[in-house]
């Protein structure tokens, strides 16, 4: 009796560890399964082997995705990386700005701003835990006994159930590991990976030079501003935000940072002067931690008769005469050669790439014609009152200028001398009203702002005591601005 109830335990027995048995292969098929699904993901390294039986591949993973500026993701990787570390929150909580940095803030019961820096890696099938060690740098030292002469401690050790944890840290250098177990307790410790918390600071600031601009300025106008202010950041992002009537703002560019001293409390940025309109404009800094600040608002401004430059002109030009045939008569000819003119003006901005002027403008003629009975000589000379236009075809570069001309005309010192007799003529002299108008075609070759050659052509009218006369005069020059 004893016999067969032993024999019949035996036999339960060992069916017991068949079925176990058979169910853990199963189990380790199933493992082995899903690692094979997975093989393209993941690259296989060299490891130490541990004494399961049956056991031909444990889990691995490599973390090499390094973090920065308060948990800023580093894009590059090992060849080896298997798990990515990318700080997420839980995908309950994320939005979508979270889930392109590496933490997120939260308040405590007293409203204290803290960090927290998310680390997480790619989930393993069949993993029952993790276990994180995060260690701190404190420093270097003299090591014989090892390859490294860095000093890290210990901070922090947990299990987690999720591919995932949050931390507060301080400033400082850091580096993580995890360890992966899986069901069977198969187990594998990643490489150490490093990051970086930088302290988060506020900027603040206090004024921006210049406070006005003006729009379509030839002079003093390069986007630069001045800013003074505290803990301003290489990494800082300066922004140019539009105010409307209303007081709100919206975001139009952001700046070039030309330079940030190094106490934090001033920077130069540049903004890309296309952008501005006339009306009123901020700016924001913005520094890693979503810490931001925003100036005061300044104008940009079309000031009516804002002065802008000064423009010397020398010119030659060549008048054809047109009527009334009284000129032509005596010099028997319609074109003099003798001819020379000169302008200043005074250029106002009025509005968007349109430049107003006042300006005088005299044109001087010289009579000479000598024929077989007499010689004739003579002056003519024209003084104007000149109003003009520019308009900017292509900025800097290119410009028409439209004018209006009133002024008076004048003939003295004119005299005929007779081959034929001694005989001089007395002194002819008249005066007559004068206006027309023209345009002229400026051009600054390469980069001078300040010089320039143009061409175009002006008509006048001169109206005398006993005669009427109208010229049309093509012109070349070349001028200043200053």
């Amino acid at each position: 009796m004893m016999k067969r109830f032993f024999l019949a335990m035996l036999f339960l027995t060992a069916n017991f560890f068949a079925q176990k048995i058979y169910a853990q292969e199963i189990q380790e098929a199933e493992a082995e399964k899903d690692i094979a699904q997975n093989a393209e993901e993941i690259e296989e390294v060299e490891i130490e082997k541990k004494s399961f039986q049956n056991i031909e591949e444990i889990l691995d993973f490599v973390s090499n995705t390094e973090t920065d500026s308060l948990g800023e993701k580093n894009s590059e990787s090992k060849k080896n990386s298997k798990l990515k570390i990318s700080a997420q929150k839980k995908s309950s909580e994320a939005t979508a700005d979270d889930l392109q940095k590496n933490y997120h803030i939260e308040k405590d019961s007293r409203q204290r701003i803290k960090f927290v820096q998310n680390l997480s890696w790619q989930a393993i099938p069949n993993v029952e835990h993790y276990e994180v060690e995060i260690q701190k740098f404190i420093g270097q030292i003299n090591s014989v006994s090892t390859n490294s002469n860095e000093a890290w401690t210990t901070i922090l050790k947990e299990t987690v159930s999720q591919n995932f944890i949050e931390v507060s840290l301080e400033s400082g250098n850091y580096r993580f590991r995890v360890q992966a177990a899986n069901l069977l307790e198969r187990e594998r410790k990643s490489e150490w990976e490093r990051f970086t918390i930088l302290k988060a600071s506020i900027p603040k600031i206090n004024s921006v030079l210049p406070k006005k601009i003006f729009v379509d300025t030839e002079k003093n106008q390069d986007g630069i501003f001045s800013l003074h202010g505290e803990n301003f950041l290489p990494l800082t992002l300066f922004s140019l935000l539009a105010v409307d009537g209303e007081g709100a703002e919206q975001e139009i560019a952001q700046g070039k940072i030309l330079e940030v001293s190094a106490d934090g409390k001033t920077a130069r940025v540049q903004f890309d002067l296309e952008k501005f309109q006339e009306g009123g404009y901020k700016i924001s800094a913005n520094n890693p931690g979503d810490f931001s600040a925003t100036s005061e608002t300044f104008y940009a401004k079309i000031k009516f008769l804002a002065f802008e430059t000064v423009q010397l002109n020398a010119a030659y030009f060549l008048p054809i005469l047109f009527y009334d045939g009284t000129l032509e008569k005596y010099m028997d000819s319609k074109i003099t050669f003798l001819n020379a003119g000169a302008d200043i003006s005074l250029i106002f901005l009025v509005k968007n790439k349109m430049h107003f002027g006042v300006g005088v403008k005299a044109n001087y003629t010289r009579l000479p014609m000598n024929t077989e009975y007499y010689d004739l000589s003579g002056n003519y000379l024209t003084g104007m009152l000149n109003l003009l236009y520019q308009g900017h075809i292509i900025p800097q570069k290119l410009i028409l200028e439209l004018h209006g001309l009133a002024g008076v005309a004048t003939l003295f010192d004119t005299k005929f001398d007779y081959t034929t007799a001694p005989f001089t003529s007395p002194s002819l002299d008249a005066m007559g009203l004068a206006f027309g108008g023209g345009f002229m075609l400026q051009y600054h070759p390469g980069k001078a702002k300040h010089f320039f050659v143009a061409a175009g052509a002006d008509f006048i009218h001169v109206k005398f005591k006993d005669m009427s006369c109208g010229t049309l005069s093509p012109q070349i020059s070349f001028g200043v601005k200053f």
